[in-house]
């Protein structure tokens, strides 16, 4: 296995450990403090709901420009307390938010910046090989397979330029899968042993392994070309 190959490998799985580090932690808290201490942090957030909607959107903003808060922490915590379609909806927004900042800044960057991201990751090569035939395939592949952490990406698609609306498309469509599957896994949290919560985990886990699967067979593609 060649450096790069190994490099996004590693990305992978540094990237599933929050998730793996959540569960394990927060099936502790329920077997030390019992069923009865989600429902009392459910209670607390049903008083300050619209507060907390705008702190979890804060956070996602907050993401946008900072590379020590993971999508996963953010998809459980809302999975965990929000009913499950409002779950969605405000991951789904909380992308959104989260793709705007570091787009626009490379959009309108200066001094090379492809460039420097290009010899800095050039995994991101594989990515671009498709940009002329559809700017949203580009857009959904590079999210989708998440080796690079999303801020960079984001970024690099904003160099391109991948056109605005392509870019929110493709990228939100290539973040569902695992925002679907991890909110799911969020709000079945206090139920670890469902077949639910199970059947989750094994679906975040064939997606992580279905992503590094596309991620090297682009990188293949891209070295014959």
């Amino acid at each position: 296995m060649k450096s790069q190959d190994k490099n996004g490998l590693i990305w992978k799985v540094v990237r599933a450990l929050p998730l793996v580090v959540v569960v394990i932690l927060f099936t502790i808290f329920v077997v030390k403090n019992g069923v009865a201490a989600i429902d009392t942090l459910v209670e607390k957030f049903y008083e300050r709901v619209w507060i907390t909607t705008f702190a979890f959107l804060g956070l996602f903003l907050i993401k946008s420009v900072s590379f020590g808060l993971p999508y996963t922490l953010l998809y459980l915590g809302i999975g965990s307390i929000y009913p499950l379609g409002w779950a969605l909806v405000l991951n789904t927004v909380g992308i959104i938010v989260n793709m705007q900042i570091p787009y626009f800044i490379g959009r309108y960057a200066t001094g090379g910046i492809s460039e420097k991201i290009l010899a800095k990751f050039p995994q991101f090569s594989s990515f671009t090989i498709h940009k002329e035939r559809s700017a949203v395939l580009v857009a959904f592949l590079t999210k989708f397979i998440g080796i690079l952490p999303h801020e960079i990406t984001n970024l690099f698609l904003g160099t391109l330029p991948i056109p605005y609306w392509s870019y929110l498309l493709g990228g939100v469509l290539g973040l569902m899968p695992g925002m679907i599957a991890t909110t799911v896994l969020g709000s079945n949290l206090n139920r670890p042993t469902s077949p639910i919560f199970i059947i989750t985990i094994a679906i975040v886990v064939l997606l992580i392994l279905f992503s590094i699967l596309l991620y090297k067979r682009g990188v293949n593609s891209s070295r014959k070309e």
